[in-house]
C-alpha cells in the first residue's frame, strides 16, 4: 500500500502469487486427474495472474520478473506460440542472466504442454549456443535434449547413442568439465548422457569421483 503508484511490485509479486495459486488449484496430474473445481480455479486465477503481470509490464517495460511470469500464464491458459515467444523475449532482454525465463519456455515446450520433441532440441540448440557458462543455462541445453527422447526402451536407447544427439550434448558437456571441475550438477549431467549413450566412461567416471556431493543420475536438473 505504501509503493507508488508507478511502481510494478505490487502488481508483479501478485501475479506470481496468483500463478502458483493456480497451479496448486490445478494439482501437478495429467489434464485427465483435473477436476471441474480445480479447472475453473486455474483458469480463473491465471486470468487474474494475467491482468496483474500485464499491468506490472505496461509501469515498467524492463520488469524482467513480470515478462518471465507471462510465459508461464501462456503455459497454463493456452497461449499461442507467437505470444509466448514476445513475452519470453522480452523477459530475455530485461535481464539476460535470468535463467528462470529459459526454465518457462522449456516447460511450455514440452510436448504435453504446446511444444514438440523437435521444438525442445531446437530450444536445447538456441540455448547452447548462448554461453553464459556462468549461469544454469547449459543445464537447460542439456536437459532440453533428455526430454525430447522417445519413450520406449528401444527408441530411447537409439535416442541417447545416435551421433546426432551427442554432437549437440558433448560439447557443451566437455565444456562444463573444463570450467566446474567441482560441479556436482555438471557431473551428473555428463555421467547421465555418458551412461544413456554409451560414451566416455573414463571421462564420466572420473568427474564424478572428483565430486564431494552425491549425484542424482538422472535427475541431474532435480
Amino acid at each position: 500500500a505504501g509503493l507508488p503508484k508507478a511502481d510494478p511490485t505490487a502488481h508483479a509479486c501478485a501475479g506470481r502469487f496468483l500463478a502458483r495459486y493456480a497451479w496448486d488449484a490445478r494439482g501437478g496430474g495429467s489434464a485427465a486427474s483435473v477436476t471441474p473445481q480445480g479447472r475453473k480455479l486455474f483458469e480463473e486465477r491465471l486470468a487474474e495472474a494475467e491482468r496483474r503481470l500485464t499491468a506490472a509490464w505496461d509501469l515498467d517495460a524492463g520488469c524482467a520478473a513480470a515478462a518471465t511470469d507471462l510465459v508461464t500464464v501462456c503455459t497454463g491458459l493456452g497461449r499461442g506460440r507467437d505470444e509466448m515467444e514476445t513475452w519470453f523475449r522480452r523477459a530475455v532482454a530485461a535481464d539476460p542472466a535470468r535463467p528462470e525465463a529459459f526454465d518457462r519456455k522449456l516447460n511450455y515446450l514440452q510436448p504435453k504442454w504446446h511444444g514438440s520433441a523437435d521444438d525442445l532440441r531446437a530450444f536445447g540448440r538456441e540455448v547452447a549456443k548462448v554461453g553464459a557458462w556462468e549461469t544454469a543455462l547449459p543445464l537447460y541445453a542439456l536437459q532440453a535434449v533428455r526430454d525430447a527422447a522417445p519413450g520406449g526402451r528401444a527408441p530411447r536407447d537409439a535416442y541417447f547413442k545416435s551421433a546426432e544427439v551427442w554432437d549437440e550434448v558433448g560439447p557443451v558437456l566437455e565444456e562444463l568439465r573444463k570450467r566446474y571441475p567441482k560441479s556436482p550438477h555438471a557431473a551428473s549431467a555428463y555421467l547421465y548422457f555418458a551412461w544413456q549413450g554409451d560414451r566416455n566412461p573414463a571421462e564420466a567416471l572420473a568427474y564424478a569421483r572428483a565430486q564431494t556431493l552425491p549425484l542424482r543420475v538422472g535427475l541431474f536438473f532435480g
